[in-house]
């Protein structure tokens, strides 16, 4: 990413404060996804669970979407459970009356996976923690999705002057036991599965991810796959990069992918995202790809 450096402003790492950096002009928003933890070496992916113990022990408790979930895995040697909560629900609408225990057990389960990963043994040397070190210098919003902690971590490892990042965690922290996970608002469920939209989630706090991605200079995108799981976070402003004089074009936009496929199902989401015009939202901004690999 290729930034301008503006004067310094005090702000907190936490995300206490959405007024963010008092409403002046930001430097850059990055974008993390869980392809970062995996850039740092942390086997935190959906596949890692499944084949991890915490997971394992749904299996003995005859929870039967657990089941569904690792026939999936086996099949397709990969995994989306959040993707796969809206398909399960559709396919077996009234067969699974236990379904909300059954979630939430894979929930609680999910946790505990999660916070026994040693964040501490993150590869320093990867592009995600070299990525930390650039930004740090500059005036940047940190728009993190995962669970873990990794982000903070680094944060404070660097010993930077905390003046100039702002961390918002998107669906909750482990620390605190509030993740939020589950399916997109445009996500088709009847009525008694509405507990599985992230929205209706006690601790979902609704965010205007297009005011920050308008006010910034550069936008960054690592390791997050701008899935339809999390399109109602970012329809909206990738819908008006496509437009003339629009605030939401004319952006510095780098997004980070691991290999050839990686790289065209960004481009299968975008595609989504700009309503069938990437040519345009290439045209109307300046868009970098880079392989992580």
């Amino acid at each position: 990413m290729k930034l301008k450096r503006r004067n310094n402003f005090e702000i907190d790492i936490e995300p206490i404060d959405l007024n963010l950096f008092n409403n002046e002009p930001l430097n850059a928003v990055l974008i993390i996804g869980n392809g970062f933890d995996k850039s740092l070496g942390l086997n935190t992916g959906y596949s890692d669970f499944i084949q991890d113990e915490t997971f394992k022990s749904l299996l003995k408790i005859n929870n039967k979407f657990a089941k569904y979930l690792l026939d999936k895995k086996e099949l397709n040697n990969w995994i989306d459970i959040e993707l796969e909560l809206s398909i399960y629900t559709s396919r077996y609408p009234k067969s699974n009356n236990e379904f909300e225990k059954e979630f939430d057990q894979l929930s609680s389960q999910l946790q505990i996976f999660l916070k026994n990963i040693d964040i501490r043994k993150k590869n320093k040397k990867s592009k995600a923690y070299k990525l930390i070190e650039e930004i740090i210098s500059f005036k940047t919003l940190i728009i993190d999705f995962n669970y873990t902690d990794s982000i903070s971590n680094i944060l404070k490892e660097l010993k930077y002057d905390n003046n100039l990042i702002q961390h918002i965690k998107v669906h909750g922290t482990l620390k605190d036991d509030n993740i939020i996970f589950g399916v997109d608002d445009k996500a088709d469920l009847i009525p008694k599965y509405i507990f599985l939209k992230k929205s209706v989630h006690k601790n979902y706090s609704a965010i205007n991810f297009s005011k920050f991605l308008s006010e910034s200079d550069s936008i960054g995108i690592f390791g997050h796959s701008l899935g339809e799981t999390d399109h109602m976070y970012f329809s909206d402003f990738f819908s008006k990069t496509i437009l003339e004089k629009s605030s939401m074009s004319g952006k510095n936009i780098c997004i980070y992918h691991h290999g050839e496929k990686g790289r065209q199902e960004l481009h299968s989401q975008l595609d989504k995202l700009t309503r069938k015009s990437i040519a345009k939202f290439k045209q109307q901004n300046n868009v970098e790809f880079i392989d992580t690999i």
